[in-house]
């Protein structure tokens, strides 16, 4: 179990360049399935996605950026495309995320999604739990490497 506005907040800093594919509510908990090969290829090659399950989630919505800015609060309509997460934040309880958005046929570029939520739960797709620490620690793995490998070519070139 994952608890706190800044810890879900957390997550979404984690899983920055990921892809929210598909969302589904149950009541009140709301199911992401983010696409992060690049992280979940580290705990099985064959895994693609991370399961995201935030509940007691409350004052969903997703503002576009737009000329003239739309607020959309149903979850088919702002999961209808395919949302790249950028950055996010909390303040206080809400939870916002910055997502871009590159599908030709959306009229918005991308927008913010908020919520309220108080706690949440990550899985692979084996069904395995995550806690902050431990996905804190496959993103650190991964940016180190990457940045050994940057230093290496540069350091050969």
């Amino acid at each position: 179990m994952i608890e706190g506005a800044e810890n879900i907040r957390d997550i979404f800093a984690i899983f920055h360049d990921g892809e929210i594919y598909k969302a589904e509510l149950n009541k009140n908990t709301l199911t992401l399935f983010v696409w992060i090969r690049y992280l979940t290829q580290r705990i099985n090659a064959n895994f693609t996605y991370f399961i995201v399950d935030i509940y007691n989630i409350t004052d969903v919505k997703f503002s576009t950026w737009e000329s003239i800015p739309q607020t959309l609060s149903k979850i088919d309509e702002i999961f209808a495309w395919i949302l790249d997460i950028l950055q996010s934040r909390a303040s206080e309880s809400i939870i916002q995320v910055e997502c871009n958005q590159t599908s030709p046929e959306c009229h918005y570029c991308g927008g913010e999604l908020s919520f309220c939520s108080d706690h949440c739960e990550v899985s692979d797709e084996s069904g395995k739990k995550y806690s902050i620490d431990e996905l804190e620690a496959i993103c650190n793995e991964y940016w180190d490497e990457f940045a050994n490998r940057n230093a290496s070519k540069t350091n050969n070139s």
